[in-house]
């Protein structure tokens, strides 16, 4: 099964390093939420690998970029979420396929036609 016949696209977090997007997407968030701790407490275990400090949970649709229809949801730190809401869009930097490694707000006043641009360009800051 391809990966592009799968609805859902759940992305993992990593810290940008120095590194550049080999990818990108402009994302409608849906929801932004704090991640529950699961059965007694076990995710916010520190001897959890994929604990991630201060977890969110966040989810969109994909509105640019490859993957457009899709669902996209982020486990990512809290601290590591700009200053967005629900309804606003966002540029997601991908390495390969599943790993995020920047959440970059759309600026404000650009118009349909700059869309696109501002997607390919966006920077992650380290």
């Amino acid at each position: 099964m391809s990966i592009s016949s799968i609805k859902s696209m759940p992305l993992t977090w990593e810290w940008a390093a120095e590194r550049t997007p080999t990818s990108r997407i402009l994302v409608e968030v849906s929801q932004i939420r704090k991640e529950g701790g699961g059965l007694f407490g076990l995710k916010k275990s520190p001897s959890i690998i994929e604990n991630v400090p201060d977890g969110h949970i966040l989810t969109g649709v994909v509105v640019l970029g490859d993957h457009v229809g899709r669902s996209v949801s982020l486990r990512m730190p809290g601290f590591e979420i700009p200053d967005i809401s629900e309804g606003d869009r966002v540029g997601l930097g991908l390495i390969g396929e599943g790993i995020c490694i920047c959440v970059v707000p759309l600026p404000a006043g650009l118009s349909d036609s700059q869309l696109e641009d501002w997607l390919g360009a966006f920077r992650c800051e380290s």
